[in-house]
C-alpha cells in the first residue's frame, strides 16, 4: 500500500469484514483478523482518503474490548487493518 498523507498504518494486514453496503454508505458489522472474530462492531468515525487514483474508505470501529482502524479499497474490493488500540 502506498503511504497516505493522513496516517501511516501500523498494520498493513488484510482482514475479512462483513459489511452492509447501502445508498447511505458502508457499515462494517463484523471482522475476522487471523483466526479471531470481532463484533458486532460499532462505527465511531468514517472518512475517505485519496492517494492518486485510489480512494480508501476509513473507519474507526470498536467491539466491547478493542478499537480498530480499518479501510476499504473499492478498486481492489479489499479490507485492511490499519491500527489497533
Amino acid at each position: 500500500m502506498p503511504p497516505l498523507p493522513c496516517m501511516p498504518p501500523r498494520y498493513d494486514e488484510p482482514v475479512e469484514v462483513l459489511a452492509l453496503f447501502t445508498h447511505a454508505g458502508i457499515r462494517p458489522y463484523r471482522m475476522k483478523w487471523g483466526s479471531r472474530e470481532y463484533g458486532p462492531l460499532q462505527v465511531h468515525l468514517s472518512h475517505t482518503v485519496r492517494n492518486g487514483q485510489r480512494q480508501w474508505h476509513v473507519f474507526s470501529v470498536s467491539d466491547p474490548a478493542n478499537v480498530f482502524t480499518i479501510a476499504f479499497d473499492p478498486l481492489a474490493l479489499r479490507w485492511q487493518l490499519w491500527d489497533q488500540r
